[in-house]
């Protein structure tokens, strides 16, 4: 819903539910939540893909590919504080070869829900404060 254009940098979450896959449309939609906000220094992003896998059916793994693919060279914090690329930053038992078996769904839901609530270590580990000191004095 945020059209290219639309500067609206106290946008914090993203939630991507599109079939788009292309380097520009990926880094354009997350990058929605990613504007620094010079009002609110303590800004951390979370940039959702919605992902639906299956094992009952022969295509139920398309939508994870596409997720894979979307994450393809793109970097970010893991959960660990590395900076990593491909689906790994999202939680470092996911694989790029194939979706996780069904009974590891719940496991992996419950540990994105609770990364949502880390906020304070995330902002330690991106050193949030201290990069938007630099770029914008007044805000540090």
């Amino acid at each position: 819903m945020l059209g290219e254009g639309w500067d609206a940098p106290a946008v914090n979450v993203t939630i991507d539910l599109t079939a788009a896959t292309t380097p520009t449309a990926v880094v354009q939609a997350r990058g929605r939540a990613l504007r620094v906000d010079a009002g609110w220094p303590q800004k951390i992003a979370d940039n959702w893909a919605v992902v639906c896998v299956t094992d009952a059916h022969p295509k139920g793994g398309t939508d994870y590919d596409r997720f894979v693919r979307k994450h393809d060279r793109y970097f970010a914090l893991s959960a660990d504080g590395d900076i990593a690329s491909g689906v790994a930053h999202v939680d470092p038992e996911l694989s790029p070869f194939e979706p996780p078996a069904p009974d590891a769904l719940d496991g992996l839901n419950a540990r994105m829900l609770m990364r949502v609530g880390e906020r304070t270590v995330v902002r330690q580990r991106w050193a949030v404060a201290g990069m938007l000191a630099t770029i914008y004095p007044a805000a540090g």
